[in-house]
């Protein structure tokens, strides 16, 4: 199986070089939740948001060589995304929280073989997910930048202008309460299900 990386590059090279909508459709599906949540970190209003993520995949729509010439996709959006907004607010002087993150229950996959354990991932996933929704918007943001987009401590210290000592504090107090929450729910299970604990696909994405 194809990874995810092979599966963007795939979509690139069909875009670019073939000009098929279909795989541009499909790589703006991909990424456009992502850009829209890390662009809300700078901007308050949602339509300005919009704005400045559809105008990077205008510009990409426009010139779509940008990805080709692109060693890494994820930092040349996320980037553009940034740069854009800032020019925003100098234009707008617009400044704020975001609202919260997209729902992201569709990163949950249960296997279908196991009723008990679908439960008990489906019951993990909203102790967890209300706890992540709680979080500070920008201990929220970087957080889902690291454990849902994979990005490394130094690149997300670098996108958002904070050392990678601010990340790693961000990060151990967004993990506290997660893994508080999750030893208690389990722990209030009978064994067997507290067996089942390392083979969750939950805990990849969460921990």
């Amino acid at each position: 199986m194809q990874s995810d990386k092979q599966y963007i590059k795939r979509l690139i090279s069909e875009f670019v070089r073939y000009h098929d909508k279909a795989a541009f459709k499909q790589f703006y599906d991909i990424y456009y939740p992502k850009l829209i949540n890390f662009a809300r970190l700078f901007l308050r209003d949602f339509s300005l948001v919009q704005e400045v993520v559809s105008d990077v995949f205008y510009k990409i729509l426009q010139n779509p060589s940008l990805l080709e010439q692109s060693n890494d996709i994820d930092n040349y959006l996320f980037i553009s995304v940034k740069n854009q907004a800032i020019n925003c607010q100098k234009r707008v002087k617009v400044f704020g929280n975001y609202s919260s993150v997209e729902d992201v229950k569709d990163y949950l996959i249960p296997e279908k073989s196991n009723p008990e354990k679908i439960l008990v991932e489906t019951e993990l996933y909203d102790v967890v997910w209300k706890i992540v929704e709680e979080m500070p918007p920008k201990r929220r943001t970087i957080y889902m930048m690291i454990k849902e987009d994979g990005m490394k401590y130094k690149q997300v210290a670098k996108l958002l202008d904070i050392s990678v000592k601010t990340v790693e504090s961000h990060m151990h107090e967004a993990m506290k309460p997660i893994r508080k929450a999750v030893k208690d729910y389990l722990d209030s299970k009978d064994v067997n299900v507290r067996q089942l604990r390392g083979e969750f696909y939950l805990f990849s994405f969460f921990l």
